[in-house]
């Protein structure tokens, strides 16, 4: 597998790709692009250089590994803006994507006596986030108007368990 000359990373990000980017994923490209120009600087030659690598690192996804934790001590991760949310500019082919990337439609069936007919059936749609989208899931409840969510350790997922509204509205 050949590699990309770096020059060709920071233009493979046009405008209208990062525009597509509605999550925190879009300052973590923003930040990746800065990691990039640093390199193609020559700025990671020096420490301070390395330093703001790591820095940058430290802001991505869940921080430094335990690795890089110890020997950069005095990294301090970039404030990261949240990304604004305009739900009603949404696409239908931005949330088909996004569907097919982190979501899912799932049948449940679950046994109970509580039923004469035997199991329950149910349809639900799932969107499943790290918790550092949680604005961005919880506007899915506004632009569907159905579907709660749920927040867990490190993730959040908008689900909407009404077989009418999935049919009707998702």
């Amino acid at each position: 597998m050949a590699l990309r000359p770096l020059a060709g990373w920071c233009g493979a990000g046009n405008r209208s790709t990062v525009q597509q980017l509605k999550t925190t994923k879009h300052s973590d490209y923003l930040l990746f692009k800065e990691a990039v120009i640093i390199l193609q600087r020559g700025e990671h030659l020096t420490i301070e250089g390395i330093q703001k690598i790591v820095n940058i690192r430290a802001s991505l996804n869940k921080g430094l590994t335990t690795v890089l934790k110890p020997a950069f001590p005095n990294s301090i991760p970039f404030s990261i803006l949240p990304v604004p949310l305009n739900n009603t500019k949404l696409h239908p082919q931005w949330i088909a994507g996004f569907t097919s990337g982190d979501g899912c439609f799932k049948i449940s069936i679950r046994d109970s006596k509580l039923y004469k007919a035997g199991s329950p059936v149910a349809i639900l749609f799932i969107l499943t986030q790290h918790i550092r989208d949680e604005l961005l899931l919880k506007s899915f409840i506004d632009l569907f108007d159905c579907g709660h969510t749920y927040s867990y350790l490190n993730y959040i997922e908008f689900k909407c368990h009404s077989f009418k509204d999935n049919y009707a509205k998702i």
